[in-house]
């Protein structure tokens, strides 16, 4: 019998990252894990030794190509299970009508709605208020009034999803939704996974197929060697990384360069800044002694060294900061990804601060480093902290439950 696995997600590193620990943990019970991925992918999957198939752009509700690329999926396959980011409801149709389970993964935060709950890509903190209350329904509303000028939008999907379900000979009843919803749909057909533990996530009730599953990082993961020889590792180590996608943040020199004013005035700390695409735009020989550039870093490698961790707050970013107790100081560059809604939460609970990455000044940094050091925030780092460990205790459980959930769905 098959135990081969296909995993299809967005054609980002950072959304791939995070799907290696519950991939490494199915791979340890006998699966073969694949990833069904753009071609410049290929090198970091077979690195971490998982198998891959290319998967090219599809052209977009195009029924007869995805259905294409399913088929020759599983004539080579024979996969008895998929994880597919949510919002692929597409995929889900697909793979119902092929009565092969799948589970939506989300590698960010929950986007259902609920009481005093904004929407996870808003930066509000809910307070228990009338006025809160207020704002926040105020912002789904702007949401929901979004989806109506999408008159086009949806007149497209609707055929599309009727000639997916004619193609398939679907009867004829919802399979999604994406009522109270920020942008993905819900697909019935499937559960969904959400790597984070419940408690960092604001109160709320869940969806019955929404299950928390804790950070599920891959604590084993290969990283490139980082050669500790030049660092004062006598020092407290600030690490500073605006994630995989900082390319695409245009004002990144001139933040780079305020935060590296802030630690010539912080001697205390040594500095791990990694520039990514900007990294030839600095000169290390020009640099205090406390100080260390470099295009690229081993997060996690450092991360287990590391006082204080600067970052954009995207999600894996944090959820490895504290799965190892780090304290963060987040400064989102994009306003309409995931990342103003994880800083809400860093804020929340009192895990970090949340800065303003185009106005903060060096000096305004120091105060924020200083701060990340009161006992207030370690404190609930540690809670924190406390929380993804037993999240992560409790792994095997969620494989078993996968196991579990994959053979009574292809039962029914």
């Amino acid at each position: 019998m098959s135990k081969n696995v296909i995993i299809v997600l967005s054609p980002y590193i950072s959304h791939v990252i995070p799907t290696f620990g519950i991939a490494g943990k199915m791979k340890s019970r006998g699966y073969n894990i694949i990833y069904a991925l753009p071609e410049k992918f290929e090198q970091a999957i077979l690195y971490h030794e998982y198998s891959f198939e290319q998967l090219n752009k599809l052209q977009e509700n195009d029924e007869l190509e995805l259905n294409m690329v399913v088929e020759k999926l599983f004539e080579k396959y024979d996969p008895v299970l998929f994880f597919i980011e949510v919002g692929f409801w597409d995929w889900s149709l697909f793979l119902l009508a092929r009565n092969t389970p799948s589970i939506g993964i989300e590698v960010s935060t929950c986007e259902d709605k609920y009481t005093l709950i904004p929407p996870y890509n808003s930066p509000t903190v809910p307070r228990k208020s009338l006025l809160s209350l207020v704002e926040i329904e105020f912002e789904w509303l702007s949401i929901s009034l979004g989806f109506l000028v999408e008159i086009r939008e949806n007149l497209v999907r609707r055929s599309y999803y009727n000639r997916i379900l004619k193609l398939l000979k679907l009867p004829d009843k919802p399979y999604m939704s994406r009522k109270k919803r920020v942008s993905n749909y819900r697909s019935y057909s499937t559960i969904e996974f959400i790597f984070f533990p419940k408690a960092f996530d604001f109160p709320r009730v869940i969806n019955e197929k929404t299950f928390f599953v804790g950070g599920f990082v891959n604590t084993n993961r290969k990283e490139k060697e980082f050669d500790w020889l030049k660092i004062d590792t006598d020092k407290d180590i600030a690490l500073c990384s605006l994630g995989s996608l900082s390319s695409w943040y245009k004002g990144g020199y001139d933040f780079y360069t305020r935060v590296i004013e802030a630690f010539t005035q912080l001697p205390e700390y040594t500095l791990i800044l990694g520039l990514g695409n900007l990294f030839e735009e600095f000169n290390q020989d020009l640099l205090p002694k406390n100080i260390f550039i470099y295009k690229t870093l081993p997060q996690l490698t450092l991360l287990k060294k590391t006082k204080i961790f600067i970052t954009h707050g995207g999600a894996g970013s944090v959820r490895e900061a504290m799965l190892y107790g780090v304290p963060v100081l987040v400064y989102p560059w994009s306003t309409t990804s995931d990342m103003p809604g994880i800083s809400s939460r860093v804020k929340y609970h009192g895990i970090g601060i949340v800065g303003d990455i185009s106005k903060d000044s060096s000096s305004t940094m120091i105060r924020h480093v200083h701060e990340l050091n009161s006992d207030y925030i370690r404190t609930n780092v540690l809670k924190m902290q406390e929380h993804f460990l037993e999240a992560q205790a409790s792994e095997n459980g969620i494989i078993d439950f996968i196991i579990n959930y994959k053979d009574k769905s292809k039962a029914l």
